[in-house]
């Protein structure tokens, strides 16, 4: 493992380097890596993680390189299987469609960016297509749903570990009941996945893929793996085969739509006021303050914020919500949850989004919307103790 800083963050439980290549770099980098010639994307990336030489990229003939390589010529006989998609938060009334696939092998693995691509690299079919090549993954029984249903290929060979560990897990076995990747890492191989919660819920669709997202994406399916290679032998005992796309009910595809579009409020909202409140919502949890830890904070009395009160709303620029809380508090401040509060003085918000009701609100009552730097301004207009 490498002990490597990247944007403040300590990343070497994950074993990570990134390495940023412009245009003409990866250019040179990848074709001498393939042997090929390529033809990558300003913003490729590469990164070393779990042992696994990893590819973020969104080129076509990059992917196709990558599965030639690491899984036609090496006779590949499993890899593991993710795919990411824009939430319904970010894409609104657009349809959903897979935005990023990920393989893994035991030596490299892919992060494919395939947005603005209608059909899947060759070689790439043949492998999801290929019986003899097991595809593991968590829950894998929506992705090759999606897989079918945006490229029109059936995925065959899929592998479910949680099927795995439920039908065949034995008592001895130790293994979790819940269903989810980070509890088999941590059952099977005695860690913790150290995942950004926010990174999941995020806008998959964009280019560059942003370094949390390359991580995220690279862990999933390289950890799965390992889980199964190293797993117990029931994680290897076969399960019944996937579903396809057209045995399955439209409505199962959308995940956390669902709970927004069947919601209805104790008050009688609407059901599209709650969608909205509850995409809102979604959308700032999954931005994290940009410059996090990286921020001095000036000190000054314990009641230099006095008579204030502060609504936090969105996301601020390095603190997150409880922290900005307890900043307050400690110099004498007020939190309050609503900005109809008759004590409000001040809304908080860098980023992310103000819900309109709120906006509207502290403007009808003269309530100025101000950002961390100003909260710091009044702590400092007091001086310090």
């Amino acid at each position: 493992a490498h002990n490597t800083e990247v944007q403040g963050r300590n990343l070497e439980p994950h074993g990570l380097v990134f390495i940023h290549f412009t245009f003409e770099e990866s250019c040179d980098t990848l074709s001498a890596m393939a042997g090929a010639l390529v033809e990558p994307f300003d913003g490729d990336m590469r990164i070393d993680c779990e042992g696994r030489s990893v590819t973020a990229t969104r080129s076509f003939s990059v992917a196709e390189d990558w599965c030639r390589n690491a899984l036609i010529s090496s006779n590949a006989t499993d890899l593991s299987l993710d795919c990411e998609w824009v939430p319904p938060w970010y894409r609104g009334d657009a349809p959903e469609r897979i935005c990023v696939i990920q393989l893994a092998t035991t030596t490299s693995c892919l992060v494919f960016n395939v947005v603005n691509i209608e059909v899947l690299p060759e070689t790439m079919l043949q492998a999801l297509k290929d019986e003899m090549i097991t595809k593991v993954g968590v829950s894998i029984q929506g992705d090759c749903t999606r897989l079918e249903r945006d490229f029109h290929v059936e995925v065959s060979g899929a592998h479910d570990l949680i099927s795995a560990a439920r039908l065949h897990g034995q008592k001895e076995d130790s293994l979790p009941k819940s269903r989810s990747l980070e509890d088999l890492v941590n059952t099977v191989l005695g860690r913790d996945m150290k995942k950004e919660g926010g990174v999941r819920i995020g806008d998959w669709s964009l280019w560059p893929l942003t370094e949390a997202q390359v991580v995220y994406a690279a862990l999933d399916v390289c950890l799965a793996h390992d889980v199964f290679l190293k797993g117990p032998d029931c994680l290897r005992q076969a399960v019944p085969q996937t579903k396809r796309a057209h045995e399955a009910e439209a409505g199962e595809l959308e995940g956390p739509a669902k709970v927004a579009k069947t919601s209805t409020s104790k008050d009688g909202c609407s059901n599209k006021k709650v969608s909205a409140d509850f995409y809102r919502m979604m959308r700032n949890k999954s931005i994290k303050p940009p410059h996090k830890g990286n921020k001095a904070r000036p000190e000054g009395s314990k009641t230099c914020l006095q008579g204030l009160c502060f609504v936090i709303s969105g996301v601020l620029d390095s603190m997150d919500r409880k922290e900005c809380q307890e900043y307050i508090e400690q110099h004498g401040g007020a939190i309050a949850k609503t900005v109809t509060a008759k004590k409000v003085t001040h809304l908080l918000n860098d980023h992310g989004e103000v819900g309109p009701a709120k906006k509207k609100q502290a403007e009808q009552k003269g309530i100025p919307i101000i950002g961390e730097d100003s909260l710091f301004d009044l702590v400092r207009a007091e001086g310090n103790p």
